[in-house]
């Protein structure tokens, strides 16, 4: 914009200069003839004080030209060109244009001069005309005798015209140049202010834009690096063009622009990109750094162009986990099941085939019963534990205390010589239905599982903000490595050992959901040959 500026002015004061110069030169050679009419007229009225005195008019001091001639054109007197030498100047303009008591003021070229010369004629007399002439240089003329000065003076014109077209350019754009849209403290031109008004205004709603993009994208940012599933977008060339934290949990450290195949050399994965990036979206699960992944692989666009691939990595392992806990649950439960029915089909088909004595059936009556009492206990666990997988209860949690529902369920309980101490008190806030059946479990697991003549310690507490509950027994204990596995459906520490104790395997299961449904802490120690103590904690409201 400056150099607009520059320009603009500089042409338009040279424009300027040269057009005073002509106008000047113009309105100068105006006046120029003027005086020298009025000179030509002054000196026509001495010569007709002094003609016909030649000799007067010849010594006349001008710098005229001074012609007499007679009215058919022959000349009688000249003070510049002796008369012989001069021809006949009736064809002359000013002479043709002469009228009788009238005067001619003519300018023309005189070839007999090579000049511009400037005519004035008028009579003497009846029958004899007075010619003035005065030559004037040519305008190139003129131009060639003072060139030197006039180059020299439009150079000069030239250089300070250049530096005054930049101090003006430069002093016009220096208030735009340090006017701050956000601050505008400094006085500008009134021509601009509505400029300046709009760009202020398209200025603001850009900000806002951006700002608001800035904001999106710094979400989208932090929503990216925040989540816990892999993310990675793939450029044509298989290069790592953005990534999240989790990703890099996942592959390791990952140097932007990296390509993917020195991450991950896996077949699979190079070849749904390269179907991605062919448009076609691609799925598949991969197991490895121990746990099972899902890929899911898809094609970024750009203006209907492929510009490359996203991948989205799920940790399905859990999800794997399950999927093979309830197939492991499906195939114990139908072993589980099978086994009382066997046993019932079998005693059945005999009493059936009259192959039991009456002495012995009753013996045979209360196998079938005892049998039909494990599958129906066994099918009753298995209904607790699917709506405890589904949260399917429609009681409401309330607080009550818990030693009134611990004899409660010791009451119901065959204790053998097992002896049992119950201390303390106190609330516990939670569904009363589940929680005596995570009571009766562990009650029911510390007598089956102990020793002959043990001793079972049940301690309840309670301060301000919490309670517990724990028992503790000196029954056969549980192997470390199993601790974790006790809780899973139909294990048993010792299947030797436990084929002779009546259950169905589900009961920590059971006590485990029960639980985690109310957020409860569980906390197990345990020795072999020594015995375990089971305590829960949880916060009262």
């Amino acid at each position: 914009m400056t150099k607009r500026i520059f320009w603009a002015i500089f042409s338009s004061a040279l424009l300027t200069f040269f057009l005073g110069v002509f106008l000047f030169g113009y309105f100068l050679e105006q006046e120029i003839h003027k005086k020298i009419l009025q000179n030509m007229k002054e000196e026509a009225r001495f010569i007709k004080d002094y003609f016909p005195d030649l000799q007067k008019i010849t010594n006349l001091f001008t710098s005229n030209r001074i012609t007499i001639l007679q009215q058919n054109g022959e000349v009688i007197f000249d003070n510049k060109v002796h008369k012989d030498h001069l021809d006949n100047h009736k064809n002359r303009e000013e002479i043709i244009q002469l009228s009788p008591n009238k005067e001619k003021f003519i300018a023309r070229y005189s070839h007999t001069m090579h000049k511009k010369t400037f005519y004035y004629a008028t009579y003497l007399n009846s029958d004899t005309i007075l010619r003035i002439a005065n030559y004037q240089d040519s305008f190139l003329q003129i131009l060639n005798n003072v060139f030197y000065y006039l180059f020299g003076v439009i150079l000069a014109i030239l250089f300070f015209s250049y530096l005054l077209s930049s101090y003006l350019s430069k002093l016009i754009i220096k208030p735009l140049n340090l006017f701050d849209f956000d601050k505008p403290s400094i006085q500008i031109y009134d021509e601009f202010l509505p400029f300046i008004t709009k760009i202020t205004q398209q200025e603001n709603i850009i900000k806002e834009k951006n700002q608001t993009l800035k904001n999106k994208q710094l979400k989208l940012e932090v929503l990216m690096q925040n989540m816990q599933e892999s993310f990675l977008i793939i450029d044509h060339s298989f290069k790592i063009v953005s990534f999240n934290k989790s990703a890099q949990k996942l592959f390791g450290p990952i140097a932007p622009y990296t390509n993917i195949l020195t991450i991950s050399r896996k077949k699979e994965i190079k070849e749904a990109i390269t179907q991605a990036l062919k448009g076609n979206q691609s799925e598949l699960t991969l197991h490895f750094n121990n746990a099972y992944y899902q890929f899911l692989i898809s094609t970024i666009y750009e203006e209907n162009k492929i510009m490359g691939a996203m991948i989205f990595i799920l940790d399905i392992t859990e999800k794997k986990e399950v999927e093979n806990l309830r197939k492991e649950f499906s195939a114990n439960v139908s072993h589980e099941l099978k086994t009382p029915l066997t046993s019932i089909l079998g005693y059945a088909e005999l009493i059936k085939n009259n192959l039991v004595d009456t002495k012995d059936m009753s013996n045979f009556g209360d196998k079938i019963y005892q049998q039909s009492q494990h599958l129906l206990n066994l099918i009753n666990d298995i209904i607790k534990i699917s709506k405890l997988d589904e949260n399917h209860f429609t009681e409401e949690k309330e607080l009550f205390y818990l030693k009134e529902i611990v004899e409660n369920v010791l009451s119901h309980l065959n204790h053998k010589d097992i002896t049992i101490t119950l201390e303390g008190e106190c609330q516990i806030y939670g569904v009363k239905t589940l929680i005596k059946d995570l009571i009766f479990n562990l009650c029911d697991n510390a007598i089956k599982y102990n020793k002959p003549q043990g001793k079972i310690f049940i301690t309840l507490k309670q301060n301000n903000k919490n309670a517990s509950f724990s028992i503790q027994d000196t029954g056969i204990g549980i192997n470390l490595h199993n601790q974790k596995r006790v809780f899973e459906r139909f294990f048993r520490e010792d299947k030797s050992h436990s084929s002779n104790i009546p259950g169905t395997g589900l009961g920590l299961s059971i006590v485990k959901h029960i639980i985690s449904l109310h957020n409860f802490n569980l906390f197990l120690t345990s020795k072999p040959q020594e015995g375990s103590t089971f305590l829960i904690t949880w916060n009262l409201p």
